[in-house]
């Protein structure tokens, strides 16, 4: 239902406030996870609750952690969360659900169908500290996926997004990626990061590399460097993950806010 048709039916049946969620969608899709997002809107003056539920059918069986959004009518949320532990090459069905102090609801029921076979990262997260001014704070979304095993000792090929910055208020460098290596809960990501502020066709970007490290939904590590040739993906080293300056400053590349999931096929 519509945010129209959810205000109608909230006034029919004398309910004084009540939350939604809308845009539900899924953001990266591998073989034993997914990043799922989605739209809360409310028109209380508290934010609402949010989560997602999921499982093999539509009586789901399994939920996301309830987290307060940041929604105040009459502006909506942008939420995410990712579902790990997945089965390789099975259908899911999600949906996002919202509940705040008066009503809630759930959006319509949706499928997800997770890979087989790939080696994949996805995620995102900040990599210097919370308390770190924002405009100094390192972003990070990566959502690579492997197209082909890999074949003796050349490089898998790779699709996705990569995106890095250092400010919540200018858009980051992003980009294609370019190629992806996977060795346990380490990854390499190759990409050519396109300047937000390059005019379209003059930037042909500049060949990055992202190194991440998988440890759980807290401690992931990040490390990035220049390049000359983004399509050859070295194994991260612990000399890829040392403290990052900013601004003078040197921070720990721990992922302070978000996480990573790094998935090894073999």
């Amino acid at each position: 239902m519509g945010k129209i048709g959810l205000l109608a039916a909230a006034v029919a049946l004398g309910v004084a406030a009540c939350s939604w969620p809308t845009d539900t969608q899924t953001k990266g899709v591998a073989d034993s996870g997914a990043v799922l997002s989605g739209t809360v809107h409310t028109d209380e003056d508290s934010p609402p609750d949010y989560w997602f539920e999921y499982g093999t059918t539509a009586e789901y069986g399994s939920s996301t952690p309830h987290r307060s959004s940041g929604s105040f009518w009459p502006y909506g949320d942008v939420v995410q969360d990712e579902i790990t532990g997945l089965h390789e090459g099975t259908t899911y069905h999600y949906r996002l659900c919202t509940k705040g102090a008066g009503a809630g609801s759930c959006s319509g029921d949706l499928t997800l169908g997770t890979t087989s076979g790939q080696d994949s990262v996805i995620g995102d997260g900040v990599v210097t500290p919370p308390i770190a001014p924002d405009f100094i704070r390192r972003k990070v979304t990566v959502d690579a996926h492997q197209v082909d095993a890999p074949v003796g000792t050349g490089q898998p090929k790779a699709t996705g997004t990569a995106a890095e910055g250092e400010s919540s208020q200018h858009a980051p460098d992003t980009g294609a990626v370019t190629c992806l290596r996977v060795d346990g809960n380490r990854a390499t990501i190759g990409f050519l990061a396109q300047s937000a502020y390059a005019l379209p066709g003059t930037d042909p970007g500049q060949p990055r590399l992202i190194f991440i490290e998988d440890n759980g939904a807290t401690g992931d590590r990040f490390g990035s460097r220049d390049v000359t040739d983004a399509t050859s993906c070295p194994a991260a080293t612990d000399a890829d993950f040392e403290d990052i300056e900013t601004n003078g400053e040197l921070f720990p590349p721990i992922v302070s806010m978000g996480n990573f999931v790094v998935h090894d096929h073999t």
